[in-house]
């Protein structure tokens, strides 16, 4: 049984009114409830080019890393034991120009997160933004590939790599620049990832390309023209002060459809800095945020921020670390959400969420509950590393795989991958449970 809630006490506000507001359907389909009909969808977007699919790991990271003072293999233990597998950028050295000190900063940071065993997604200083990322002309080309050329030769053969900052939240007028950087990336460095930062579905007033109605034709023709190997973006509204889910749902949605489509994997910036009205961040606030953007098949979870950001934070208020290198309490709580997710969600890979996520629907429409092409009985049971299954009544009802309630495969698609390293840890359905426990009438209910 689910106890549901619809009350939404601010109504829709948003552009797009062909959905229903708050959090509404999309907690319905959470617990399996068959939701209403989905309504007519508008016109395809012409032209989509199916980019690579990306061998990513499951991205756990954060935004706004230790400012360079603070860059000693302590920090970075205590990011790593934190359950966090990728590092990000030094706050302060972020959207810093190159020179010869940030430059020498960033092989630190480098054999750090090598010791320690995390990834690191890297920021350089020279890369070719153009005035504003405005359109390049033919004849900056050859410049443009030669700044990225020397990008990839400084940082591309460290071990701990996994990616190069590239720019957050880019303007429509943007991509053409964009597109020309990450395709070059991606061809002379395929093994390590050009992250870019979109805005949210909220963005800018009404009839701006990032706000709905219009977010999805601007998200597809971001698609086609930059062909992204990952699709960020940021989310906070969730977490208004005065409680503002309605966009939140439409945007995991739209940005789901699009990926699984193409073949891209997707990861959401989550809040847990309190700014620009959004509200301080309990622990439950924190899991809904984390767990609801890991059921809708986000391949990574992004913490925004970890070190405290004194020109951004209002009244004072800390992030996961505060300004002077102190653990809040949300370090405690993002252990235990990182770890959680871990634990459940990262064995499988990217081309396995694929096949489950093809059969999820509409979270405003009708979906399989427990049963799908893909899997052989609702009563699948409980899936090992090796493919075999239990048959105890305990577990005879819960949801098939494609339902992504459950992070276990069927057996049949265990088997496919049961000779894989990264199959051989065992399969629970703990984030299903996770999800059950920290179910509410909404996000802004939960203090």
């Amino acid at each position: 049984m689910a106890v549901y809630s619809c009350f939404n006490p601010n109504g829709n506000d948003i552009a797009d009114v062909r959905f229903p507001p708050g959090f509404s359907m999309g907690q319905l389909e959470l617990f399996g409830v068959q939701g209403a009909k989905e309504p007519p969808a508008p016109p395809k977007p012409s032209g989509l080019v199916k980019p690579p699919v990306s061998d990513l790991p499951f991205i756990i990271t954060y935004w706004c890393g230790p400012p360079k003072s603070e860059t000693t293999l302590e920090r970075y233990k205590e990011i790593a034991d934190a359950g966090f597998n990728v590092a990000f950028p030094a706050i302060d050295v972020l959207w810093a120009s190159l020179n010869k000190e940030n430059e020498e900063h960033n092989r630190k940071y480098l054999d750090l997160c090598q010791k320690v065993g995390l990834k690191a997604l890297v920021w350089d200083g020279s890369i070719p933004s153009g005035k504003g990322w405005d359109k390049p002309v033919p004849d900056e080309v050859p410049q443009i590939e030669k700044a990225l050329d020397g990008i990839i030769g400084r940082y591309s053969a460290h071990p701990a790599m996994l990616g190069y900052v590239v720019s957050d939240e880019p303007g429509v007028e943007s991509f053409p620049r964009l597109g020309l950087v990450n395709q070059y990336l991606l061809k002379k460095d395929p093994k390590h990832l050009p992250y870019i930062n979109l805005l949210p579905a909220y963005a800018g007033p009404p009839g701006n390309a990032w706000r709905l109605p219009k977010y999805k034709d601007t998200l597809a023709k971001y698609m086609h023209e930059v062909k992204p190997a990952l699709v960020s973006w940021d989310h906070y509204r969730q977490m208004f002060e005065g409680g503002d889910e309605s966009t939140y749902w439409h945007n995991l949605e739209i940005v789901r459809k699009l990926c699984v489509k193409t073949g891209v994997p997707y990861n959401q910036i989550i809040v847990s800095l309190k700014h620009m009205g959004y509200r301080e961040c309990s622990e439950v606030n924190l899991r809904w945020q984390a767990y609801t953007s890991v059921a809708f098949g986000s391949h990574g979870i992004t913490y925004f921020t970890y070190w405290d950001v004194k020109e951004l934070a209002w009244a004072g208020a800390p992030a996961i670390m505060t300004l002077d290198g102190k653990r809040d309490k949300k370090y405690d709580y993002v252990k235990k959400i990182n770890h959680r997710i871990a634990a459940t969600v990262t064995a499988a890979p990217f081309e396995y969420y694929l096949e489950c996520k093809r059969s999820v629907r509409s979270p405003y429409g009708n979906r399989h509950r427990g049963r799908c092409s893909r899997c052989p009985s609702r009563s699948a049971g409980r899936t090992t590393a090796s493919g075999t299954r239990s048959r105890s009544k305990r577990v005879a009802t819960r949801w098939c795989c494609c339902s992504r309630k459950s992070t276990r495969p069927s057996r049949a698609r265990a088997s496919a991958f049961s000779t894989s390293k990264s199959m051989r840890r065992k399969w629970t359905c703990s984030l299903r449970r996770a999800v059950h426990r920290s179910r509410g009438s909404s996000a802004k209910s939960w203090t």
